[in-house]
């Protein structure tokens, strides 16, 4: 247990921009393997990173595993709904599915590339 308080926690790590090799692995060890679009039914996703849309790719081959994930940060009226996020959407319909960062961040941080442990 800490002493931090939980949203020093998540300001914390929503200062650290996961790579997208890591967001990738997060995405593989928290979702099922067939994680489908809630939308249309399809399961092939794109994540939104620095280098481009990487391509429906649900293992990450091919990807810019260095390039880091884009933030999306969500506000109205300068109210913070959700803070900052990282973002996939479905290669067949567009839609759009958001993670928080700071969960990201975190998991990534408790799991280095090293020492992947699936749940």
């Amino acid at each position: 247990m800490t002493d931090i308080p939980e949203d020093a926690q998540i300001e914390e790590a929503e200062e650290i921009v996961a790579k997208t090799k890591d967001f990738v692995r997060f995405l593989i060890a928290k979702r099922s393997d067939d994680y489908k679009c809630s939308q249309c039914g399809a399961n092939t996703w794109s994540i939104h990173n620095e280098s481009g849309l990487a391509l429906d790719k649900p293992s990450g081959d091919g990807l810019n595993g260095e390039s880091p994930v884009i933030e999306f940060e969500h506000d109205i009226r300068n109210y913070e709904l959700a803070g900052i996020t990282y973002g996939i959407h479905c290669s067949n319909c567009g839609f759009i599915v958001f993670t928080l960062a700071s969960i990201v961040n975190n998991w990534v941080k408790e799991n280095p590339a090293d020492e992947v442990h699936e749940e």
